[in-house]
């Protein structure tokens, strides 16, 4: 299946793009709320992406769709990145994206119950694979979860990221709808527009924005990934189920491991090593089912 290639190495990007996003907002001052990471996650990618689509918005083929389809998907981006930035300010980096990574069961569960996407059996098999490595790479030394040795802050930051996988798993497959529908451009330019009127009034009520060039320019690079990853992601949806995308988009836990050490300085322990590898396998398998296994030729009689 050659023509899944592009996708599939899409969805890989996209998964890097996205988990160098949810780190950024480490480095905002302590203080700055999720509401207010997301509003200028969302104003510096409008700011990238509007002239491209003012550029291209008149070879758009296919019309645009009703405003209440860009505001759900608005509504629902906004949700899973607020929660996602509150978690990861209160837990580590890779229990985060651990729990995040949970997004691809209910993707698959989603897409079976009302897309009708019936997932292949290799699918499943590295769903359950990529699924046991991301809770053992949470497992201390000690053989106790992180998650439940822990503070009440990092509690409810574990908390937050469990909310989020479910909604990124709901947008994943709201994308995949949209995009069949959609140019991938105009979906993700309306959405970054869209979540700024949606943020805006939460984050002046949360506590006021503090738009200072400083917070602006740290945070700014949360929208170009963000912007880069919606459009490789909206892409490859577009072109394969969202049960197909599912295993590729568990690499984000491996970049994650990455991210933490280079970034942090956070070292992986033997447990995110061995869940890391587990991870990889599930890739694999998913990977040589799709492209290398034989193909069995049924003859007619």
């Amino acid at each position: 299946m050659p023509s899944k290639i592009v996708p599939i190495v899409l969805v890989i990007m996209s998964a890097f793009l996205f988990t160098a996003m949810i780190i950024i907002p480490r480095f905002a001052p302590s203080g700055t709320s999720a509401f207010e990471v997301s509003f200028i996650r969302f104003v510096s990618a409008s700011l990238l992406l509007v002239p491209f689509y003012l550029i291209r918005r008149h070879k758009f083929s296919k019309p645009a769709l009703k405003p209440w389809v860009y505001i759900s998907r608005a509504m629902l981006a906004v949700t899973m990145l607020s929660l996602s930035v509150f978690a990861i300010n209160n837990a580590p980096v890779v229990v985060v994206q651990a729990i995040l990574m949970g997004n691809g069961a209910f993707t698959v569960v989603l897409a079976s119950l009302l897309a009708k996407e019936r997932p292949a059996k290799f699918d499943l098999l590295a769903l359950l694979l990529i699924i046991g490595g991301g809770v053992v790479t949470v497992i201390n030394e000690d053989q106790s979860l992180r998650a439940v040795t822990i503070s009440s802050d990092q509690i409810l930051g574990v908390g937050a990221a469990v909310l989020a996988a479910i909604a990124w798993g709901g947008e994943v497959l709201m994308v995949r709808s949209i995009a069949k529908n959609d140019h991938s451009l105009r979906l993700v330019t309306y959405v970054s527009v869209l979540g700024i009127v949606v943020t805006f009034p939460i984050a002046e009520a949360y506590g006021g924005l503090d738009l200072s060039w400083e917070l602006f320019a740290t945070l700014s690079l949360m929208g170009i990934f963000a912007a880069l990853g919606q459009l490789c992601s909206a892409t490859a949806l577009a072109r394969i189920s969202a049960s197909e995308a599912t295993p590729y988009r568990y690499s984000s836990v491996l970049f994650a491991v990455g991210l933490g050490y280079v970034v942090f300085g956070e070292m992986p322990s033997r447990h995110e090593w061995l869940g890391s590898l587990i991870i990889i396998s599930g890739i694999l398998i998913s990977t040589w089912a799709r492209f290398c296994r034989p193909v069995k030729n049924v003859s007619s009689t």
